[in-house]
């Protein structure tokens, strides 16, 4: 099983990689590409010491957003979002921690409410994250919060 922990790691491992890299990606670009506020990028940058570029004056994030809502149980992803993961048009674990912080993506108002109903009387959840015009990636996790699996629409 795993922990939110270890997605949080996970998301804050990469996101720094990502400010750290040569010729890195802006605080604002990042935000943009992973669906994350500006916030969570500079704080997460300052805690491993990285400059996350100027910062907006924002000391703290949101408490509420940064707590799990749910387990996720195991974690599987399909042979295409591991492409787009290859191709960097993708970072799992950013989803994963969005999913399970409740920042659940492009979703219907019913979608939206589904997931609320299924919170609180169990149920599968659902986020879906556009990443770009033509790029949807799907996080689903099933009633009994055993298995959450990361994949293309296309792929369900």
């Amino acid at each position: 099983m795993v922990m939110f922990d270890e997605v949080k790691q996970a998301a804050k491992n990469d996101v720094v990689e990502k400010l750290k890299a040569p010729n890195g990606m802006s605080v604002e670009e990042i935000a943009v590409k992973e669906g994350l506020p500006v916030a969570i990028i500079h704080q997460w940058g300052k805690e491993v010491g990285v400059e996350a570029g100027k910062d907006d004056g924002i000391d703290h994030v949101d408490p509420r957003g940064d707590k799990p809502l749910f387990e996720i149980g195991e974690v599987f992803m399909t042979r295409g979002v591991e492409k787009l993961v290859k191709d960097e048009k993708a970072t799992p674990s950013v989803l994963l921690w969005r999913h399970v912080t409740g920042s659940w993506g492009d979703l219907s108002d019913e979608e939206w409410d589904y997931n609320q109903t299924a919170l609180a009387e169990g149920g599968q959840i659902l986020s879906s994250y556009d990443l770009s015009a033509t790029v949807t990636v799907w996080v689903i996790t099933e009633w009994d919060r055993s298995v959450t699996t990361v994949l293309l629409p296309e792929e369900y």
